[in-house]
């Protein structure tokens, strides 16, 4: 929430925040920048604990009960940042990014404090490392080429 706070986050975006819980971090998005948020969770009794925490922060939330393993291309269609809350080292949670096919990531990592994120292409395995201001113009832009070099 800090470095949301310190950089910013796109208004109004779809999130899905993987790993839950209670939804903190989800709410937060939901309150501060107006984001629909899905909160994900393999275990369905934090829901209530999440439905509570929303409605008193009055903010809505979906809940979806699904492990990392169970989300498939049709849960992700639409979902514009995926945050992943799980307490599972970084690599898991890459790995699973990859495996589920999430095209590109940022990372917010040890460069971070530098004002530095990483900006990775799965496919390619290629890895920027970018002052944050400039990640999601040169995000955007590497998508915009991906489409126009594509031929149906």
């Amino acid at each position: 929430m800090d470095y949301l706070n310190r950089r910013g986050f796109p208004e109004g975006a779809n999130v899905m925040e993987v790993g839950c819980g209670w939804g903190l971090l989800g709410i937060y998005c939901a309150k501060k920048y107006g984001a629909r948020v899905t909160g994900v969770d393999i275990d369905s009794e934090v829901f209530p604990y999440l439905q509570l925490h929303a409605e008193i922060n009055q903010v809505e939330i979906s809940p979806l009960r699904k492990g990392y393993d169970g989300l498939r291309t049709t849960h992700l269609q639409g979902v514009d940042v995926l945050l992943d809350d799980r307490s599972e080292r970084a690599g898991v949670k890459f790995k699973d990014a990859d495996l589920i096919g999430i095209p590109w990531r940022i990372v917010v990592g040890r460069d971070a404090s530098n004002g530095q994120v990483e900006l990775v292409e799965r496919s390619t395995r290629e890895t920027q490392v970018l002052p944050h201001a400039e990640a999601l113009t040169a995000l955007q832009d590497a998508i915009r080429l991906t489409t126009t070099r594509t031929v149906v």
